[in-house]
């Protein structure tokens, strides 16, 4: 995953050429994108997130090189993750810009097959989301930058200069704003489609910024500094935001509360030397199996207490942020 944020850095760079033409520009984008708390989060984690960055950026990187879309490698992605799936909607809706049919086809088809592969949870009482998504983006982005950036979203639209960047983008955070209205959503799945169009945002600053004369370029000096140093806060926030759990009453609280399970599980699941699991959960299977945590029948994570179930107490700074409820199976002998 670290490996892959590296790469998918020096990817991002090299994207940038096609929006920003100073390279002393394309680095700041660049840096920008790197300390960017939804893209560092993503290395940390054991998700898809990180790979579908580093694929998204290298067909976006590939499209505008050689002016043409790689079919196969749309179809490979379909057996990647099912986020992508925003991706064929998003070439759809450009489709429809470019005139292309074949690609209009082939969108249709591919969306349609990841739709049948990996199906869509609409299940439970409807509810609205959208503070918390709206929420979540703010923190993915910081929340300066992600005001600015969906102006930047907005100020290319109304002036019609939209491109394959901007639908990718544009789709995600209108697909997940739409969604939220409904249901709670996985913002892992649209957040890798929205940062990647940071060069459209740096771009339409500088464009702001350079038109006026210098001296009247400080408010947009102190804007863009501002911005900035909330941005290094946030991305700090997030690599050292365990001790904020010593200040809160509920751990449930904290912004990034789903994710602090798994190491202290494995810990925990090899002291008592229990060494697979049914996790009776697909992503936390996915993510015990990287540490070495395989899947069986003889213990499971249930939702209830009853005979044979252990708790396991999830601690950070001796403080119980989470309890898993463990059970182990009994065998029947087979005669």
């Amino acid at each position: 995953m670290i490996l892959l944020y590296f790469v998918s850095n020096i990817l991002f760079f090299k994207l940038t050429k096609y929006y920003i033409k100073d390279d002393k520009d394309r680095f700041i984008a660049s840096v920008i994108f790197m300390i960017l708390p939804g893209i560092i989060g993503s290395s940390l984690m054991v998700n898809n997130s990180i790979i579908v960055v580093f694929v998204l950026i290298l067909y976006i990187l590939y499209y505008n090189h050689y002016k043409k879309h790689s079919f196969l490698l749309l179809a490979l992605f379909l057996f990647i993750d099912n986020s992508f799936l925003i991706l064929y909607l998003s070439l759809f809706l450009y489709s429809f810009k470019t005139k292309d049919k074949t690609l209009m086809i082939a969108c249709v088809v591919l969306f349609v097959l990841s739709f049948w592969l990996y199906g869509f949870d609409a299940s439970g009482r409807p509810r609205g989301y959208f503070n918390d998504t709206f929420s979540v983006y703010l923190s993915i982005f910081s929340p300066f930058l992600f005001l600015f950036f969906v102006y930047s979203l907005y100020n290319v639209a109304i002036k019609k200069k939209t491109d394959i960047l901007w639908y990718v983008s544009a789709t995600a955070l209108g697909v997940s704003f739409l969604l939220s209205f409904r249901q709670k959503i996985l913002l892992e799945d649209f957040a890798p489609y929205a940062t990647i169009a940071i060069p459209i945002a740096v771009k339409v600053f500088l464009s702001a910024y350079r038109v006026r004369l210098p001296m009247f370029r400080t408010r947009y000096k102190q804007v863009a500094n501002f911005v900035l140093i909330s941005l290094v806060l946030n991305s700090f926030i997030l690599l050292f935001n365990k001790p904020i759990y010593l200040f809160l009453e509920n751990p449930k609280d904290h912004f990034v509360f789903k994710y602090h399970f798994i190491s202290p599980l494995v810990d925990t699941l090899k002291q008592k030397q229990i060494t697979c699991i049914d996790a009776n959960y697909h992503k936390l299977q996915q993510q015990l199996k990287f540490y070495g945590i395989s899947k069986c029948d003889d213990y499971k994570i249930v939702n209830k207490e009853s005979e044979n179930t252990q708790n396991i107490d999830i601690k950070l700074y001796d403080k119980t942020i989470y309890s898993y409820i463990l059970k182990k199976q009994n065998k029947t002998k087979k005669l």
